[in-house]
């Protein structure tokens, strides 16, 4: 009797000793889930990367900007104070000048009429308006004050010449030339230096 149950207790152990596992499918599905998670965490760091400013960049390219305002800020402060930008000088030309004089050497037989115009540097800052709304330059009203000394230097050049001398193809230039150094020496400070001297009339006769 003891024999015959010894095999029914074995097949109820190997029914029931080993016991059943439940919920063999639950480890998969948290790796599953865990992979979505990390794959998001790096696509959303990815992004963040493409999209997240350089502060590096910015910040060299910000001084540069900087110190080339500065530069240029130097630059016009020196131009400036050098008489650049809004202190560019003009030119002006002067009201004529003429005078009527024997030829030398044709015992009074011949004369010669010439007239000349100065011209000289003016800055506008100093125009002030004139008649008509025109503007004027200070420098015009002082080559007026010293007009009869401007004829005088101008007859002093030209009575010595000959007729030869007049009727020479550089008898011009020449006079130009020696008018030009003979009134520059003596023109009132305002005026500053005549740049050159223009013959508007030359007769002969």
């Amino acid at each position: 009797m003891s024999e015959e149950k010894e095999p029914n207790k074995g097949k109820a152990e190997g029914e029931g000793g080993e016991p059943k596992k439940k919920g063999g499918g639950l480890p998969l599905l948290q790796i599953m889930l865990a992979g979505v998670v990390v794959a998001n965490g790096v696509t959303a760091f990815v992004l963040l990367q493409m999209t997240k400013p350089k502060p590096v960049v910015e910040a060299k390219t910000g001084k540069d900007t900087t110190a080339k305002s500065q530069d240029s800020t130097s630059s016009d402060s020196s131009a400036e104070s050098k008489g650049g930008k809004g202190s560019e000088l003009l030119t002006d030309i002067s009201d004529p000048i003429d005078v009527i004089v024997n030829v030398s050497g044709t015992d009074a037989e011949r004369f010669m009429k010439i007239a000349v115009a100065l011209e000289f540097d003016i800055d506008p800052k100093s125009l002030k308006e004139g008649g008509e709304g025109k503007a004027k330059s200070p420098q015009k009203d002082a080559l007026k004050k010293i007009s009869a000394r401007l004829k005088n230097s101008l007859m002093e050049v030209v009575s010595p010449m000959t007729l030869e001398q007049l009727q020479a193809a550089d008898a011009k230039s020449e006079i130009r030339k020696s008018y030009l150094k003979e009134i520059n020496k003596y023109v009132p400070p305002e005026v500053g230096k005549i740049r050159d001297v223009f013959i508007t009339d030359f007769i002969i006769q």
